[in-house]
């Protein structure tokens, strides 16, 4: 009886301490689209249940596995539409934050999935989880709140590969010094950033240099960083990047100095990068057989221009290859005329040139090679019609830019676009900002030679300011000259009176006699003053009653006594006619200093000078000639200086001050009236 009762307890034991497998999570499967590496991508996960999962309460937990990365910057909480479990968006979804690469899936409120019902859950691209950044094989796990880990069966993640690979080798014979271009193609996780390597393995027998000379290997015509050689792996460290599914050029030229194998035969190269590791191989051949040949190189190693010119004339070497062990030469001509044997670099001048070179050793000859040469290192030429002040200023708020370029290219006036005309002209209008504007006009002619003209331009906003001091509006004016008074702003406006341009004085002020040319006794006086830098203006249009008293002089010859309006005035000589021109002579100072003028003698010319009427006439003593406002006159009895006293011929000079003459040859005397 106690050995039943023993063995009874036992069983008991034994039940309760043995897990319950049909209560575990069985046939967890995974798969994952895209599968490459770095991807956001799609995760198809299916379970079998062990046990009742209640809608609003239980939860899925699934852990991804290491280099997975979950959004690091998101919420907790995922939008519930970013999952489905069985077809059915989540109850809730969010980060397990207590453990790595984990989330969560609630069991959608209203369901129950019963045990041993399969689940299938859909994890979707837009819930932004990413593949492992290295290709290799994984698991994930998965757990319930019911139910303990399990892991899931292996998916590979992968990585693309370098597609079109081609390589050609000039010259394909055993052991000659040789340039390789290898083409190929990025693949769809191909980015390579600055940094990152390409690798080229090359075939046994390959011959590398001493010394790895960066200038002579080229990516996508751009040179590396950085060159290493691992055994026969020729690493190159790019100096830029390279985008994902891009067409590549890997030019390694001769003069880098790798030389073929010895030995003829199908070979292979193997390429790969740091993005893209699976070696891709590309076929050549080399042959076996005597050949010369020739390696040209240039410094610059290419075109350093645009529209594959050389902005720097090209030095050119030749080298020459043979695989016979006799010596060589080397040959070229540019262009037209004879060949000549090759002895030290070259340069290729300015234009559009052809070198064509050959070398030989003993009596084998290769074939002849040529090459085009774009060469353009002069700068361009612009010519532009504008005014050659510097600064140049105007009042409006455009100006015209014209001009001329010396070639075809591209041209730009502050950014903007201008199109050339079939001679080569140009025109554009520039809008101006109030002050001091830079027009920069840029020329780049088709090698990239740019020449670059500055303007400066100022737009002046200013507009004088016109003060009147005299006369006034209405004024009654008796003299016969209308005395103009004022001052300008700034000092260096000009200043019209009714059209005529009269003096502003170094601080801004002016004074003119003005006489009118018009009758009547109301007068209009237009004053404007115009700044020259701005050309902006202002004017005043002043309106007096005009009723001059005018002088009368009446003079006697042989007396020095006038009457002047009427009153006698003494003189200190008197008016003569003069025997040999029978022409009548006054004292200068006398007479235009009552008709309201003045007079100013040069000494050192002996050149009288009377201002009056706005008239300004010049007079040089013994001279036949007279200057009126500039303007020349004969005179029919020069001036004269008798008794230190001036003497000019009356009538020329009372008319040309705008007063009349009349002879009295009864009583010998002569009145001046206006």
């Amino acid at each position: 009886m106690k050995k039943l009762l023993v063995l009874t307890l036992c069983l008991s034991l034994l039940i309760v301490l043995v897990p319950n497998r049909a209560n575990a999570i069985d046939n967890l499967t995974v798969s994952v689209k895209p599968s490459f590496r770095e991807s956001n991508a799609e995760y198809d996960i299916s379970f079998v249940t062990g046990a009742d999962l209640l809608g609003g309460k239980d939860d899925i937990i699934i852990q991804f596995p290491a280099g997975t990365k979950l959004p690091c910057s998101c919420p907790h909480n995922w939008h519930p539409n970013y999952f489905t479990i069985n077809g059915r968006y989540p109850a809730c979804a969010g980060k397990v934050t207590d453990i790595p690469n984990t989330m969560y899936l609630r069991i959608p409120g209203g369901i129950t999935i019963k045990k041993g019902e399969t689940v299938n859950v859909v994890i979707k691209p837009y819930s932004n989880i990413w593949n492992p950044s290295k290709p290799g094989k994984y698991q994930l796990t998965l757990w319930t709140t019911r139910e303990g880990k399990v892991k899931s069966n292996f998916y590979e993640i992968t990585s693309t590969h370098l597609k079109n690979v081609s390589v050609s080798v000039s010259p394909n014979t055993a052991g000659l010094a040789a340039s390789y271009t290898i083409r190929f193609t990025t693949g769809e996780k191909g980015n390579l950033f600055n940094g990152q390597n390409i690798y080229v393995e090359f075939p046994s027998g390959t011959d590398f240099p001493k010394s790895l000379n960066k200038d002579a290997v080229l990516v996508n015509g751009k040179k590396p960083e950085k060159l290493e050689l691992s055994g026969n792996t020729l690493i190159i460290t790019l100096s830029h990047s390279i985008n994902k599914n891009r067409d590549c050029i890997l030019e390694i030229k001769g003069e880098f100095g790798i030389s073929n194998p010895k030995s003829g035969g199908k070979k292979e190269i193997f390429i790969w990068t740091d993005n893209e590791p699976e070696k891709i191989e590309a076929d050549f051949t080399i042959k076996a057989q005597y050949t010369v040949s020739t390696f040209i190189s240039t410094k610059p190693a290419s075109p350093d221009g645009t529209n594959g010119f050389f902005k720097t004339p090209p030095l050119v070497t030749l080298k020459a290859e043979t695989n016979t062990g006799k010596q060589t030469e080397t040959f070229y001509k540019i262009d037209k005329g004879d060949f000549k044997k090759y002895s030290a670099p070259f340069t290729v001048p300015n234009g559009l040139h052809t070198l064509y070179y050959y070398s030989s050793a003993g009596d084998l000859k290769e074939k002849v090679h040529e090459v085009s040469f774009k060469v353009d290192s002069v700068p361009p030429v612009i010519t532009v019609d504008f005014p050659s002040e510097d600064p140049f200023y105007t009042g409006e708020q455009a100006v015209h830019i014209a001009g001329k370029v010396s070639e075809k290219g591209e041209l730009i006036i502050n950014k903007k676009l201008v199109l050339l005309k079939k001679d080569l002209s140009f025109s554009d209008t520039v809008r101006l900002s109030a002050g001091k504007n830079i027009v920069a006009i840029t020329f780049t002619d088709l090698a990239g030679n740019t020449t670059v003209k500055t303007l400066t331009v100022i737009f002046d906003t200013t507009v004088p300011a016109l003060n009147l001091s005299s006369p006034t509006d209405w004024e009654q004016i008796t003299t016969k000259t209308i005395d103009v008074k004022g001052s300008v702003s700034p000092k260096n406006s000009d200043v019209f009176v009714n059209g005529t341009k009269i003096n502003v004085s170094s601080d801004g002020s002016f004074e003119y006699a003005f006489i009118p040319q018009t009758k009547g006794n109301l007068i209009a006086i237009r004053i404007k003053a115009i700044y020259p830098l701005s050309q902006k203006s202002v004017s005043k249009v002043i309106t007096v009653i005009y009723k001059p008293n005018l002088p009368t002089v009446l003079l006697k010859i042989n007396s020095k006594s006038a009457l002047v309006n009427g009153k006698k005035k003494n003189m200190d000589v008197a008016p003569f006619i003069d025997a040999r021109s029978n022409r009548t002579l006054v004292p200068l100072r006398f007479v235009v200093e009552f008709l309201g003028g003045t007079v100013q003698w040069d000494a050192a010319t002996r050149t009288v000078t009377i201002i009056a009427n706005s008239k300004t006439i010049k007079i040089t003593i013994g001279k036949d000639v007279a200057y009126v406002n500039g303007k020349a006159f004969k005179l029919d009895q020069p001036a004269i200086i008798k008794g230190n006293r001036t003497f000019v011929p009356l009538r020329f000079v009372v008319e040309a001050l705008g007063f009349k003459v009349k002879w009295n040859g009864k009583n010998r005397t002569v009145s001046i009236t206006p």
